[in-house]
């Protein structure tokens, strides 16, 4: 976790820099995957010395997986895949019930990750619709080596010339909607989460903007075209 927050923080810095043009989000919408879902596709490569974006070759064969957290802090693998030639391809089941979480243990969650964003503290507090449903979610694919050993991770990533956007998956035993809005000097917050009973796909966006406020936006929506799957090296 360490290295996704270092990471997200040299992409912010880069766009603390930049020059605004109105950057706007995808809008908030239903984005229900499904009961299964196949991630797949190619994966460039983070480099952190500057050169930016490679492909991937995974010339040293490692797998991938997915891991849950249980109520009781207890990690399960949900589901393990390859990169064969950097070539991303897992099925990804849906959860056990038995390892789902409240949905308010996740709006506390949220409400957390609102109250400790890059731009500052931003008062803000989910509500949800349906008390009694359950969730598990995932934002990032864990590298393994032959060896079992952590190499890094993977996500779903797009960084523009003012944004940064991030996705994870969110399963849900049923529908319910989380929402939320907050502010604080310079910087505004929204959450919009129209959950469907199955996975869905969640956005979470960042803008800096020159002279314009900041905006956290953490939405169910239709993936922009421009994200890639972008390995994190582990000490890269």
């Amino acid at each position: 976790m360490a290295l996704a927050r270092s990471s997200l923080l040299l992409t912010l810095l880069l766009l603390i820099a930049g020059v605004g043009h109105g950057q706007t989000a995808p809008p908030a919408a239903e984005a229900r995957l499904g009961d299964q879902l196949r991630l797949s596709g190619p994966v460039m490569q983070q480099d952190l010395s500057g050169n930016g974006l490679q492909r991937w070759t995974n010339d040293a064969g490692h797998r991938l997986e997915i891991n849950l957290t249980d109520a009781a802090g207890d990690s399960h693998i949900l589901s393990r895949g390859s990169a064969e030639s950097g070539q991303l391809d897992i099925q990804v089941p849906s959860p056990a019930t038995e390892i789902l979480l409240p949905v308010g243990d996740y709006a506390s969650e949220v409400r957390a990750m609102f109250s400790e964003s890059f731009f500052g503290p931003i008062p803000l507090t989910p509500v949800v619709s349906n008390d009694g449903a359950l969730i598990q979610r995932f934002v990032r694919l864990e590298v393994r080596s032959a060896g079992d050993l952590s190499a890094g991770f993977v996500q779903r990533w797009h960084e523009g010339a003012s944004s940064t956007m991030r996705l994870s998956w969110l399963y849900a035993d049923r529908d319910v909607t989380i929402s939320g809005r907050g502010s604080a000097p310079g910087v505004s917050g929204e959450v919009d989460l129209r959950l469907k009973s199955g996975w869905n796909a969640v956005l979470m966006t960042l803008i800096y903007e020159r002279g314009r406020d900041g905006r956290f936006l953490l939405r169910t929506s239709a993936q922009p075209s421009e994200m890639r799957w972008i390995y994190w090296e582990l000490g890269g």
